[in-house]
């Protein structure tokens, strides 16, 4: 391959960069492939246990003093940073950026250009160390007024970044809003903004380095040493995500999947091994397997039945219009011929939620029985070829879950798609997350 196909966009996260021998090491992973022309990276994460992150003393630095959660932020914030520049023989580079950045503070800048200059010092700081050139991200990402990625975003990706060989460090997490002023994505952005530079360059891979090998089959907190998966699809990983297993930044998927441009998760700490390959279509020769597991647990219910209620126009909306209205979102919708559940997370359902939907839903649907079903927990199998295999997968599934004497609630089952949910009590999930990993991570 030449050089244009070979360009490689390299995000590393916070813990990756908590430290000076950690920013040295990625120094040294970035230097040994030239193809990794483009690093993008997040503010300085915790160095261990106890620690805390760069963001949340600038998220303090912002709120009121009652408010704060820490002692003194700012100083917490300056004196960790005169620790890496020293650790890195780069003292007066950081004393510059903090000086800028006390400035700023003191004349008031907006609250996201705060809480955004973590990723600033850090690729202002990479970029002095490595020898790079610093491209701040307000030239690059555009953030619409929903927080989303602006598609104006991708073409100036490429504008700005061209194809000077030097290579570039842009910081994450944050972008420029509609009126010009720094706008910062949700936590967890510098995955968003990764991903837009990946596009907008047309890169060969997009790298995401972390604290870890990949992708587990299901959470390690529940299954301990359960094995890292080497090749997974996109839409499996949406899928492992809204089941509740955090892998990347949801918003981070779609502009690369789109541009067929595959993520490779890999590991700082770890760099010799080859991650997990995030890729539209899998051809690992496992298309029938299950390829993940990811479970959540405090559920309700809300079950509606009414003789008929499935025959009449518009029902549907009439049930769902009290959660939007309150801003309550909800996970699916099971239905039968009499009656229709929805399932919401008992953490949306605060603040008196729960009774203001109960007695709308009585008003609106004048029901013959409304039940509240609580402490259900959610068990999502995903793997591509579920669709066209759902049969066996289904008695594999609950033929393992019978043996183990785990019951399924059928009201709240489903299969869609890439996906298959099971719902049982909450103090069964992670009992049936290690039944069905045993049964489906082995198969061959």
């Amino acid at each position: 391959m030449n050089v244009e196909q070979r360009k490689i966009v390299s995000k590393f996260g916070g813990s990756s960069l908590a430290d000076a021998g950690r920013i040295s090491q990625v120094r040294g992973i970035v230097e040994a492939n030239p193809d990794r022309r483009f690093v993008v990276v997040s503010a300085p994460g915790k160095r261990g246990s106890g620690d805390i992150k760069m963001t949340d003393l600038l998220v303090d630095i912002v709120q009121p003093k009652e408010q704060q959660r820490f002692e003194n932020p700012l100083r917490q914030f300056d004196s960790r940073w005169k620790s890496i520049g020293e650790g890195l023989h780069q003292e007066d580079v950081v004393a510059s950026l903090l000086d800028e950045v006390h400035a700023g503070i003191g004349r008031g800048r907006e609250e996201h250009w705060v809480v955004s200059r973590g990723e600033w010092m850090t690729a202002r700081l990479l970029a002095a160390y490595s020898g790079r050139r610093f491209v701040d991200a307000s030239d690059i990402i555009r953030i619409d007024e929903t927080g989303k990625i602006d598609p104006e975003s991708y073409q100036l990706a490429e504008d700005v970044l061209g194809d000077e060989e030097q290579g570039f460090v842009i910081p994450g997490y944050y972008g420029q809003d509609s009126k010009g002023e720094v706008a910062v994505f949700s936590r967890g952005g510098s995955d968003i903004t990764g991903a837009i530079i990946a596009r907008g360059v047309n890169a060969f891979v997009y790298e995401n380095w972390t604290d870890v090998d990949g992708i587990r089959f299901t959470d390690p907190k529940r299954v301990p040493n359960a094995r890292f998966v080497d090749q997974i699809t996109y839409a499996e990983v949406r899928e492992l995500g809204n089941g509740g297993s955090e892998v990347l930044h949801p918003d981070a998927i779609l502009p690369v999947k789109r541009a067929g441009i595959s993520i490779n998760l890999r590991n700082t700490f770890n760099p010799e091994h080859h991650g997990t390959m995030i890729v539209n279509n899998r051809s690992s020769g496992e298309d029938e397997q299950i390829m993940g597991i990811a479970a959540k647990e405090g559920f309700v219910s809300i079950q509606v039945s009414r003789d008929g209620m499935n025959e009449e126009e518009g029902i549907v909306g009439r049930l769902l219009a009290p959660f939007h209205r309150h801003g309550i979102a909800f996970e699916h919708i099971p239905t039968g011929k009499d009656s229709v559940s929805v399932l919401v997370h008992e953490s949306n359902l605060t603040n008196g939620h729960r009774a203001t939907i109960l007695e709308e839903l009585g008003d609106s649907l004048e029901p013959d029985h409304l039940e509240v079903v609580s402490d259900l927990g959610l068990i999502t199998l995903v793997g591509q070829s579920i669709r066209e295999n759902h049969g066996r997968v289904n008695q594999t599934l609950y033929t393992a879950l019978d043996r183990a004497g785990i019951r399924t609630n059928s009201s709240i089952s489903r299969v869609d798609g890439n996906s298959v949910v099971v719902g049982v009590i909450d103090r069964d999930v992670t009992p049936a997350v290690r039944v069905l990993y045993e049964r489906f991570s082995k198969l061959e």
